[in-house]
């Protein structure tokens, strides 16, 4: 029987991981992918050339199944919205946890805010490499007044999955901290995403 078939007879949820995968890749990918690797996290964690060594996976279906799993990540973590209100550190991390846990290089999220916390707009600052992610303090204040911004958060994750900021790590949140106070830019928090956990610089009392 055909997926379609599947779907429209029995519902999507009846579906095993490798018929849902079969829907976009055909049934010979899905079932490669799933035998190369042990879950879905796994797949999805996957990097383009390792991809690419799974028989019958070129570049072109490497990068739909790298769209998918970013979909899925988008989903799963939620579309961050203007106006969404930041309350707490565990609200920056359940905004970036999925979305950030699994990527196998750093990435540096800024979250400029009004004066109530809220969301004016979220920009990616820095990708790095496996061990460090390096945004420019300058860059992150340009955009933060160019958006009129009163305040801002920051988060970043450790592909390690081990949330101890680093040096480096405090030594940029203290020189960003004194240059936010110069300016009357209020700095809410510094989360480090790791696997299924976060650090808080300002719980932590770092910030």
């Amino acid at each position: 029987m055909k997926i379609s078939d599947k779907i429209v007879m029995y519902g999507e949820r009846t579906l095993s991981n490798q018929d849902l995968l079969s829907a976009f890749l055909g049934n010979a990918i899905a079932r490669n992918l799933l035998e190369k690797y042990d879950s879905l996290r796994h797949a999805g964690r996957a990097t383009i050339a390792e991809l690419t060594s799974i028989p019958k996976v070129g570049l072109v279906k490497a990068a739909v199944i790298k769209a998918l799993f970013e979909l899925a990540s988008r989903l799963a973590s939620g579309e961050l919205q203007k106006g969404q209100a930041v309350r707490s550190p565990e609200d920056l991390a359940e905004m970036f946890m999925n979305r950030l846990r699994d990527l196998p290089r750093e990435v540096f999220m800024l979250l400029c805010l009004d004066g109530r916390n809220n969301v004016l707009c979220v920009r990616q600052v820095s990708d790095g490499s496996p061990a460090q992610a390096t945004p420019s303090i300058y860059g992150i204040l340009h955009i933060a007044v160019g958006q009129g911004a009163a305040g801002i958060a920051c988060v970043h994750n450790h592909p390690s999955g081990n949330t101890t900021p680093s040096r480096d790590d405090k030594i940029f949140t203290s020189a960003l901290k004194q240059v936010c106070d110069a300016l009357q830019v209020k700095f809410i928090d510094h989360i480090i995403i790791g696997d299924n956990s976060f650090f808080s610089m300002a719980e932590a009392g770092i910030l």
